[in-house]
């Protein structure tokens, strides 16, 4: 009901009725006034317009009201909504009346009559506009809905189940800044509402709005620490994860693994927080307590072994994915981890046992393939990996996989010094993308190195540069070529820089032969020491400085 002294004052009159008293006149009701009772006379206004703010009731149109107060407190709308209609017949420009048969309507769910009747009150008030935005919010009208708590809002600003509602909509249409500005207010109107400050900051992460989440998030925190706030926790650890402050994120999954401990998701998170700080030891207590949770939960297991092997514990690891193959689990990841575990035991016949498996299961993937031709390099068998390589490309299923292993196809005929087939390699690839930059600097390093087509390497190598100008192999590339073009200058220059960027070996016998080309052989013996320090057992480097 509409007015909190409806049935008071009722009782009032009703005694005033009894007591003679019925030609007493009763206060026009509005709710935004106190209801009392005067004796006024009738504005001598026309009979259409609406009575003043003060007017006589007729005692038959109250004994209506009256009935239809009572019939409508029992839960028979339909006689009240009668005894409305009588009473409006006698007094038709009466709010209270008025107001009372929407009631009604509305409890019947006859929300088209309660629109009707509200169109016909004056005055145009909160509750009317309340009463006017559930109606279209129960027909599904949902841009009139909108508009009329907009309305609602506009005249009290303090309505938070008009903004809860709004937020609803905003929701369903993706209005993200709408839904954000809804929640902005709703926790200025209910600032120790833990769940609206940690919708707000999910909002805000959703917009990218890092700063704001963040303050939102740690607001919910403060206001809730416990299980039903777990989620508001985890996600601010991960927002301090992304900004890379690890400490921050570990004392967020800290509070939530004190407040539950078996916590899948809390779990998770402590797992993998310590495998992305290199602490990978760290994370099997969790990743083991996920098993433990949920022990059919087959990816919890292979991550379990993946953290196993990670942490150098092999046996632990083998046996996990020994156990899942063995119960029929044809993973590739079962595969993959088994075949690394023998490489690493250096078991590998084994390996390539695996790595053929993991080929069947996964052949369109092109880390399957490297696995297994990488097996058959240690094993000294050339022919199969070149054959498993050429073989993987044709299971590709797009180009991108497919110029990887055709690279790799390439760079292992240049090890097994098959230079001509190497060449046709590499310049298919740059044929089908030309701006592959590593392509570019293999081959052009190629030709350099054996003097062939300089001036063409020198221009892939550039080509290469300017993609990756800080590049060291293509800055190493680059120098060797100009060495070779007999350009010491400029060998020199991109060589050096080369060096200052990395302690690589190569780069530094590569500096020694250009001083030593340029008459520096004091400065060409400081650079191939150097590079004896990083390749101790370089015959050729050691044969230069015994010269």
């Amino acid at each position: 009901m509409k007015f909190k002294n409806r049935y008071l004052f009722l009782i009032v009159v009703i005694f005033a009725v009894i007591n003679g008293c019925s030609s007493k006149t009763i206060k026009h009701q509005n709710i935004a006034k106190e209801s009392q009772a005067v004796k006024v006379k009738k504005s001598n206004t026309k009979k259409n317009k609406l009575y003043s703010k003060v007017d006589r009731i007729s005692p038959k149109a109250f004994h209506y009201f009256v009935n239809g107060t009572i019939y409508e407190e029992i839960g028979d709308f339909n006689s009240a909504a009668t005894s409305y209609k009588q009473a409006l017949q006698i007094y038709p420009n009466s709010y209270e009346i008025r107001f009372s048969m929407s009631d009604v309507y509305y409890q019947m769910q006859k929300f088209n009559d309660v629109l009707d009747i509200l169109e016909t009150i004056q005055p145009e008030d909160l509750f009317v506009l309340e009463r006017r935005a559930h109606c279209y919010r129960s027909l599904g009208l949902d841009n009139q809905a909108k508009r009329a708590y907009l309305n609602v809002i506009a005249l009290d600003s303090t309505d938070a189940m008009s903004y809860s509602y709004l937020a609803s909509y905003y929701r369903r249409e993706l209005k993200d800044d709408s839904l954000i500005w809804t929640y902005e207010n709703l926790t200025k109107l209910r600032p120790n509402n833990y769940r609206l400050w940690g919708e707000l900051g999910k909002l805000y992460i959703q917009n990218d709005s890092l700063e704001r989440a963040k303050k939102a998030l740690s607001e919910s925190i403060r206001l809730s620490k416990d299980k039903s706030n777990l989620m508001t926790i985890i996600r601010l650890g991960e927002l301090y994860e992304m900004e890379e402050k690890w400490d921050s994120a570990l004392a967020l999954y800290q509070i939530g693994y004190s407040i539950e401990e078996d916590n899948i998701l809390v779990n998770r998170m402590l797992s993998n927080y310590y495998v992305q700080v290199d602490s990978i030891y760290k994370a099997i207590p969790y990743a083991r307590k996920i098993v433990n949770v949920t022990p059919k939960d087959l990816n919890a297991i292979r991550r379990l072994g993946s953290i196993y092997f990670g942490s150098d514990s092999l046996n632990s690891a083998d046996s996990i994915f020994t156990t899942l193959v063995e119960m029929g689990d044809h993973s590739p990841i079962n595969y993959f981890y088994l075949g690394r575990i023998e490489m690493s035991n250096s078991n590998y016949h084994v390996a390539l046992k695996h790595f053929k498996n993991l080929t069947l299961f996964a052949d369109t993937s092109a880390e399957s393939w490297l696995d297994l031709g990488f097996a058959y390099r240690k094993l000294n068998d050339p022919n199969n990996e070149i054959e498993t390589y050429i073989t993987g490309i044709n299971h590709m299923p797009n180009e991108k996989s497919g110029v990887q292993l055709l690279f790799t196809l390439g760079a292992t005929y240049e090890y097994y010094d098959r230079y001509d087939d190497a060449v046709k390699v590499f310049e298919e690839i740059i044929a089908k993308i030309p701006d592959h930059d590593q392509a570019l600097n293999y081959l052009g390093y190629m030709l350099a190195d054996r003097g062939e087509r300089l001036d063409y390497a020198k221009e892939l190598i550039e080509k290469a540069l300017s993609f990756e100008p800080e590049n060291i192999a293509y800055l190493d590339s680059y120098g060797w070529v100009f060495y070779k073009l007999g350009d010491n200058e400029k060998a020199l220059k991109y060589l050096k820089k080369a060096v200052t960027l990395d302690n690589d070996p190569l780069i530094f016998d590569h500096l020694g032969d250009a001083y030593k080309a340029n008459g520096d052989i004091e400065s060409a013996r400081t650079a191939w020491k150097k590079a004896l320090n990083f390749a101790p057992d370089d015959s050729k480097i050691k044969e230069k400085l015994e010269r």
